[in-house]
């Protein structure tokens, strides 16, 4: 294991301290390379020889002489704190020594990152064990709150299908309602026009023929007048014979034409009557008329009563619809949340 010149000059004084002081065959002694004759190392004399003259060197490591060619490499001395001469078997002792302890540091050092990964190892083990677990019981949660929010999605789609058959139950009796209120109106506005008239042709009666009591004051005035023509008759034969009266033709013309009156009394009484019956009959008929409209008119208002009614409920039905619409979006929008978090604990593994 041999370094050249540079690699050995790269390093420091402390690495070479740490190198030297492990040396195990070091010689305190500094002057003992003074009595060496030989190289310690390929024991040649040194000196001048037949070809070569062999210098001797101080390797100051091992404290004996060397020859240049046992010497070539030159390190850092931690004594000197100079660059000196070493011979290889030191160097390779240092070196060796060296690349050990580096060895052992990073051997060290890979366990102490084992053990720190072991740790780790077992937190993110225990951590994930955590997480798990909080996995599964939100997981549990989540089908639970999933199971319960189709249950009530259900339960609310069911109850909208039957508010809406009950709210076209509703608007189709209302636009029943709304055409047999467009019925009655028109047949209340000819009925009005039917009043209406009825009462014209009350009043032109009533203007055409005389009040009861006129006529029955017209009626006594009559009998009146009968009675006393009668009276007047009866005097008339009661006073003696034919011979003693000497106005008994004028007698027998008046009794004529006051018998002539009286059949014309009795004619227009008869008359009179009978347009009095016939009056009394037209306006009990009017009156029965006026009272079968009425009655059909409160019947129309009780369908008006109806027909709002049945527009307050229709509202009032809107107005739950739009409240489980909006519950269902609740759940919509929550369910939605919950399948954003079940995604988040998902990406941690």
């Amino acid at each position: 294991m041999a370094l050249s010149l540079k690699e050995s000059s790269s390093c420091s004084y402390i690495g070479s301290s740490e190198m030297c002081t492990g040396s195990s065959e070091r010689i305190d002694s500094k002057n003992l390379y003074r009595t060496d004759k030989k190289c310690v190392r390929c024991q040649g004399k040194f000196g001048l020889s037949i070809k070569i003259y062999n210098k001797k060197y101080w390797c100051k490591f091992c404290r004996r002489g060397v020859c240049s060619n046992c010497s070539p490499q030159r390190v850092p001395n931690p004594e000197t704190m100079k660059i000196d001469r070493i011979c290889n078997e030191c160097f390779q002792k240092v070196m060796a020594e060296h690349f050990k302890k580096e060895v052992d540091e990073e051997i060290g050092n890979y366990k102490k990152q084992k053990e720190e990964l072991n740790f780790l190892l077992g937190q993110e083990i225990r951590n994930r064990a955590k997480i798990s677990t909080k996995k599964k019981i939100l997981e549990g949660i989540l089908n639970e709150l999933e199971k319960e929010s189709e249950r009530k999605d259900r339960d609310l789609r069911i109850k909208i299908s039957k508010l809406r058959a009950k709210k076209d139950n509703i608007v189709g009796k209302m636009n029943g309602i709304v055409k047999k209120f467009h019925e009655t109106q028109r047949e209340r506005e000819k009925k009005d026009k039917v009043i209406k008239d009825l009462e014209l042709q009350s009043e032109e009666i009533k203007k055409q023929f005389k009040g009861p009591n006129e006529l029955w004051m017209q009626m006594r005035e009559l009998r009146e007048k009968k009675i006393k023509l009668m009276k007047k008759c009866e005097l008339t034969f009661n006073t003696g014979s034919a011979k003693e009266n000497e106005n008994y033709e004028d007698l027998v013309v008046i009794y004529k034409e006051a018998f002539e009156e009286n059949q014309q009394l009795l004619e227009e009484l008869s008359q009179l009557t009978a347009e009095l019956e016939m009056k009394e009959q037209k306006i009990k008929n009017l009156q029965k008329k006026i009272a079968e409209i009425s009655s059909i008119s409160t019947f129309e208002n009780q369908d008006d009563h109806e027909f709002k009614e049945l527009k307050d409920k229709i509202t009032q039905q809107h107005e739950v619809i739009e409240e489980l619409k909006d519950q269902l979006n609740k759940k919509e929008r929550i369910r939605d949340d919950l399948e954003n978090r079940h995604c988040t604990v998902c990406t941690v593994f």
